[in-house]
Parts: structure tokens; C-alpha cells; sequence
């Protein structure tokens, strides 16, 4: 009996021991797998290549899901990348670990910053840029970031070219900076960005699609159609590469393999207005008969839909009509490109110039109007910002109430409504 009694313990002990074991090497190989996605994140981060680090921290996260330190790295990167809503889902993670660090505080004003905030939030910012704080290059960047989303080019360039003088070799200071200078139209200075940031990270498809796009809008149509070419091999259902190549046919004449690549781009016959333009637009120039032109009519309709402001669809359908006899239509459509290049006009002169010295209420619903007009959501913000200088505005609300009308938002048109003042 005293020996059986010894041979159960030995054998609980041995089962024990085994269990500890095998606990151990799964531990093990948890942290091994965490260490190695880290280690992953950092070589992407060091080229500043956010899409490729996201999914090594997100991998990181899950095998140490109680680490503040990994949430607020996976925060940043989605920031980084324009996921605000992840980005916060993270830092609330972080805070709930850790509290408010230093750090949590500061991602949590860039965020604001890059949802449309930055007024509230510049000064407590732009102190680690002014005091040459370790983390000024982070802070620029959200502040370009934040400036860039709202098509205010001229004080992004200001944020980017200060960041890239701080580190000239950061491949996402070098992207954006050229990003920004292609919007002023600096363009063989956006060019020169671009291609230096390909030169250390050939990689980078983004950089090398925006260096396309710039290149083809500056009729560089051969040189575009070698970056285009190499992501597409990549990439090769890209639609928006294939739209980019598509458009560096037509500027070397082959409208044949233009119209082959928009058609693949475009299975269904939907998709992005610029595609369904640039379909329309080499279905008008090919067209011989009536058939012909009645087709481009039906790409350049769907684009004006998609995008009632984008320009070569509304350029292209006044030809269009024209060639069809339209002669009414074809009047109207002229009008309607007038005014349209009259607004991109203002919308420009206001963003790049009259902003800086006179952000008022007024200029804000001037703004806001401008681009609602022609189709860009992006209108609310300027009008909200309005609001936020002064909440009783009659014009701003009367605005707005009528707008959301029109949308079937009874509740917010009520609302903007109830603002106005009793006569």
C-alpha cells in the first residue's frame, strides 16, 4: 500500500512537473512571438513604412494584450495612417492599463488635431516643437497631418519643410513634404521630394504613386508609366494604379490600352470619379459615331455623380453635348463649368492665402458654402468651425438647416433651427 502511495505521488509530481513545463514553453512562445512582431514593427517604423508595421503591433498586442506601451504604439500608427477611430480605441485601452502618461496625453492632442481640432490644441503642442523637444518630429508631422486633411497647403508645407530639415532622410517627412508642394503646384520641387524619398525607400508604393500622379499631371507621361508600372506588378487589381497608367496612355496617344485598363478598372461600370472622367473622356476622343459619343455621355454622367465638381468630367461633357447637338444642355453645362472654376478659384485663394491672416466666422461659412456647392462633404467642417466662432450665426445656421432639409435630416435641420434667433 505505502509503495503504490509512492508511486501515485512520484506520478502526480512527474505530472506536475510536465504541466510546468509545457506551461513554460507556451509562455515561451508567446513572448518569442510578441518579441519577434516587435522586432518586425520597428525595422517598418524605422522607414517610417506604417502599413507594414500595423499588423506586426496588432500581432504584438494580442500576445501581450496588457501592455500600455503596445496599445499606444498601435495608437500611433493608426493615427499615422488616418484610423482615428482605432487610434482611440487603443489609447482608451492605454489609459485603462496605465492612466495619463506624458505620452497618452500628447497622442491624445494629436488626435484631436487630426479631427479637425487643432485650434484647441496648436499651443500645447507646438511648445516640443519650439523648446526642439525629442518630440517635435512626431508633433510636425500630426500638425501636417492635420493641415493637409483640410487642404490648408501652405501651413503644411511650413510644418513639413521644418521636418524634414530635422531629419532629411525620414522618407514620410520627404512624402508628405512633396505631397504638399505638388497641391501648391511647385512641381518640379514635388517631383525632387518624391523621387529622393524612392531613392531611400524603394518600397514605398505611396510615394511611388503620388510620384506618378504628379509626373502625369505634369505631362511627364513616360516617366509616370515606369512608377505606375512597377506598383501595378505589385499591386495588380489596383484600380487607381490602373487609372494613373490609363491617363499616361492617353498622353502618349495609345487610347486603345487606355480604354483596356479604365475597362478593368471599371468592371461593373462603377467606381471612382476620376476612372468613370477619364473613361468618358477617351470614349469621347475615340468616338467616331453617334453610338460613340451617346456612351461617353453615360461614363461622363455617372462621374458627375459620383463627383459633381470633378473638372474633366464637367469640362469633357460640355464637348460632349456639344457633339451631340445638345445645344441647350451643352449651354448650361458651360455654365456650370464657369462657376465651377470661378469656386476652385476662391476655394484656393481662401485656403492658401486668407485663412492665415483672417480665420473669421465669415470666411469659415464662405468656405463652407463654396465647397457643400459643388458636392464636398468637406464643406461641414468649415461650417461647424463657423459655428464655433460664433453659434448663433443666422447665415451659418439658416445654411445648414436648409441643407440637412434637403439630406431628410429632419432632426438636425430642427436643430439648426432652433439656434436661429425669434423675430
Amino acid at each position: 500500500m505505502l509503495d503504490t502511495k509512492r508511486q501515485l505521488v512520484r506520478g502526480g509530481a512527474v505530472l506536475l512537473l510536465v504541466a510546468l513545463i509545457v506551461m513554460g514553453l507556451a509562455r515561451a512562445g508567446v513572448e518569442g512571438y510578441a518579441v519577434y512582431h516587435i522586432r518586425e514593427a520597428d525595422r517598418a517604423l524605422a522607414r517610417q513604412n506604417y502599413e507594414v508595421a500595423k499588423p506586426h503591433l496588432e500581432a504584438a498586442v494580442r500576445a501581450r494584450p496588457a501592455s500600455a506601451t503596445l496599445h499606444l504604439r498601435l495608437a500611433r500608427v493608426h493615427r499615422q495612417l488616418g484610423q482615428l477611430l482605432q487610434a482611440e480605441e487603443h489609447l482608451n485601452a492605454c489609459r485603462r492599463i496605465e492612466g495619463q502618461s506624458e505620452d497618452y496625453q500628447l497622442e491624445v492632442m494629436m488626435v484631436q488635431a487630426e479631427r479637425g481640432r487643432l485650434d484647441d490644441v496648436f499651443e500645447q503642442l507646438y511648445v516640443y516643437v519650439d523648446k526642439d523637444k525629442p518630440q517635435a518630429p512626431l508633433i510636425l508631422e500630426a500638425l501636417v497631418l492635420a493641415t493637409f486633411n483640410e487642404q490648408l497647403y501652405a501651413p503644411a508645407t511650413s510644418f513639413a519643410t521644418k521636418w524634414v530639415a530635422k531629419e532629411p532622410k525620414n522618407v514620410q517627412a520627404l512624402y508628405l513634404l512633396g505631397a504638399c508642394k505638388a497641391n501648391l503646384a511647385q512641381t518640379e520641387e514635388a517631383i525632387e521630394l518624391l523621387q529622393r524619398a524612392i531613392d531611400i525607400d524603394p518600397d514605398r508604393d505611396d510615394v511611388r504613386q503620388t510620384l506618378a500622379l504628379v509626373l502625369a499631371d505634369a505631362h511627364s507621361y513616360k516617366a509616370a508609366a515606369a512608377h505606375a508600372e512597377a506598383c501595378l506588378k505589385k499591386h495588380p487589381n489596383d484600380p487607381l494604379l490602373k487609372g494613373i497608367l490609363a491617363r499616361c496612355y492617353v498622353g502618349m496617344g495609345d487610347l486603345p490600352k487606355a480604354r483596356e485598363l479604365l475597362d478593368e478598372a471599371l468592371p461593373d461600370g462603377k467606381g471612382d470619379a476620376n476612372l468613370l472622367a477619364e473613361r468618358g473622356k477617351v470614349a469621347l476622343i475615340m468616338g467616331d459615331t453617334q453610338e460613340d459619343t451617346q456612351e461617353a455621355e453615360v461614363w461622363l454622367t455617372r462621374a458627375m455623380q459620383a463627383d459633381p465638381s470633378n473638372t474633366v468630367a464637367v469640362y469633357s461633357m460640355v464637348a460632349c453635348l456639344t457633339k451631340l447637338g445638345k445645344k441647350d444642355e451643352a449651354s448650361k453645362m458651360d455654365a456650370r463649368r464657369i462657376q465651377l472654376e470661378a469656386d476652385l478659384m476662391r476655394v484656393d485663394k481662401i485656403m492658401s492665402k486668407e485663412l492665415l491672416s483672417n480665420p473669421s466666422a465669415a470666411l469659415y461659412h464662405e468656405l463652407g458654402t463654396l465647397l457643400l456647392r459643388n458636392g464636398r462633404e468637406q464643406g461641414l467642417l468649415w461650417m461647424y468651425k463657423a459655428l464655433g466662432k460664433d453659434p448663433n450665426s443666422r447665415p451659418t445656421n439658416e445654411y445648414l438647416a436648409d441643407y440637412f432639409e434637403r439630406k431628410g435630416d429632419k432632426e438636425r435641420a430642427e436643430r439648426h433651427r432652433a439656434m436661429l434667433p425669434r423675430d
